[in-house]
């Protein structure tokens, strides 16, 4: 399994954008990224300000490296992910360490300080 994550928010007011702005409030794209990285799954990241937070909050770990601007870099990650098993074994296992950072322990310390 491959996921894709995409934040598709408009913007507010703009006209036929309501209904794309109430789908991002309403199934909370960084939430399902940090669920798909907990479990695995290798995910490709649109560069979006939250993904890029979610994947930057621990300096310690290895950069993210399947995070694409456009369609092409969609595609090039595709092709690489769907060929290689090792690839996607080794981007499903950093996305568990990343998501490790959001765990309810960890986030209460966080907010604890």
């Amino acid at each position: 399994d491959v996921a894709v994550a995409k934040q598709h928010c408009g913007t507010p007011g703009a006209e036929g954008q309501s209904m794309e702005l109430w789908l991002c409030v309403r199934h909370k794209p960084g939430q399902r990224l940090v669920n798909y990285l907990s479990v695995g799954i290798p995910t490709i990241v649109w560069r979006e300000a939250g993904f890029m937070d979610i994947l930057t909050l621990d300096p310690s770990l290895p950069s993210y490296p399947a995070v694409v601007e456009d369609e092409a870099g969609l595609r090039t990650w595709l092709e690489r992910l769907l060929t290689n098993a090792t690839l996607r074994q080794e981007l499903g296992d950093l996305g568990v360490r990343i998501a490790a950072g959001f765990s309810m322990r960890r986030m209460a310390e966080r907010y604890a300080v």
